[in-house]
């Protein structure tokens, strides 16, 4: 919260909440937490909003797309924001995280959860705000390659199935 009210403060950004998972219980839910940290941020919720309903992943993976830069809690909520050129600052929890990052030379916007700090999470936002044009550069140079590397897999695998293993 107080990164991002830091953010708003400094840069005039708004701040866009979307919830990837929605439940079934409450401890799953994106949207409580979201508004738990806006309520830490008084005085700059005006520069702030929840989407409260339930999208689709093809509705979310559209309106990252339209975002300046893009805040991960979740490895599929980055990989959409990827795949649609937005420089991604992933919150890391698990090895698959570092991977996707590594594969496409971005390891840089990948900080680890369990090591999270207020200054931290402010300087690798802020880095990545001032840096956002060579960081879609970068990207949109990148997801060519990636997309078509993802869609050889399936016709490996197709293969591989069709031909049987010796």
């Amino acid at each position: 919260a107080a990164a991002l009210k830091r953010m708003i403060q400094q840069y005039n950004v708004h701040v866009n909440f979307f919830p990837q998972v929605t439940g079934p219980t409450s401890w799953e839910d994106d949207r409580i937490a979201a508004q738990r940290v806006i309520q830490l941020m008084e005085g700059v919720q005006q520069n702030v909003s929840l989407i409260e309903e339930p999208l689709t992943p093809r509705v979310l993976k559209f309106l990252y797309g339209y975002m300046n830069i893009f805040i991960a809690g979740r490895l599929h909520s980055g990989i959409f924001a990827l795949s649609r050129g937005v420089p991604t600052l992933f919150i890391g929890y698990l090895s698959k995280t570092r991977g996707v990052t590594d594969s496409i030379g971005l390891s840089e916007w990948v900080l680890d959860f369990k090591n999270l700090s207020e200054h931290d999470l402010y300087s690798k936002i802020e880095e990545l705000w001032l840096n956002r044009v060579s960081v879609k550069e970068h990207l949109l140079q990148k997801l060519p390659i990636i997309v078509h590397l993802v869609r050889t897999v399936g016709r490996e695998i197709a293969n591989d199935f069709i031909g049987g293993v010796g």
